[in-house]
């Protein structure tokens, strides 16, 4: 079995980045080359430490995703199961726009990266919040909007909102995991 099908079925929740880790990718211009092409232009601003497997801007990119607000694009294809990329950002004690829960009271801070993904009741990329690693759940070409399903890592969201996914399992509303829906929503046919 993948790595894809072992995520989905256990989750995939864990803990903070240690500093040890942080530390092994100092960003220099010597290491940077090292790790990739130095004409390459990776997402993440300085004070997050380069990674080999970080996102580039020659395989990502956020636009405006209409009615969604900005969304993550990919401008390549890739495979059902394979690692996409490995992300990074700020680990906070709190929810805010554009972080992704980690373990209880601890949430990853991307406003670069995974924080721009879209939410989707049926999506196309997974994270592994443990390893920080993006996963493709299905085939995903050039110009495509990338989605997770936010209820996959959140028990509470910044702010709930109606969803406009269209897929035939949408939930209509979208929350975290331990928000319950609004009145509203629950009678809805």
């Amino acid at each position: 079995m993948d790595k894809t099908c072992i995520l989905e079925q256990h989750g995939a929740f864990g803990n903070s980045v240690t500093k040890h880790e942080a530390r092994r990718y100092p960003r220099t211009i010597t290491n940077r080359q090292t790790l990739r092409d130095h004409d390459r232009k990776p997402l993440y601003p300085d004070y997050i430490p380069a990674h080999p497997d970080h996102p580039d801007a020659s395989d990502f990119q956020v636009l405006d995703a209409s009615e969604k607000g900005k969304g993550l694009y990919s401008l390549r294809s890739f495979r059902r199961g394979s690692l996409m990329a490995r992300f990074d950002g700020v680990t906070v004690p709190m929810v805010l726009q554009h972080s992704l829960q980690k373990s209880p009271g601890v949430h990853l801070h991307d406003p670069y990266f995974i924080g721009m993904l879209a939410h989707s009741c049926d999506p196309n990329v997974m994270l592994d919040m443990q390893a920080h690693e993006m996963w493709a759940l299905k085939d995903i070409t050039a110009g495509e909007l990338l989605t997770m399903d936010y209820m996959s890592t959140e028990d509470q969201l910044f702010v709930t909102f109606d969803c406009s996914c269209g897929c035939p399992n949408c939930r209509r509303h979208i929350t975290g995991r331990k928000q319950a829906l609004p009145p509203a929503t629950c009678h809805a046919a």
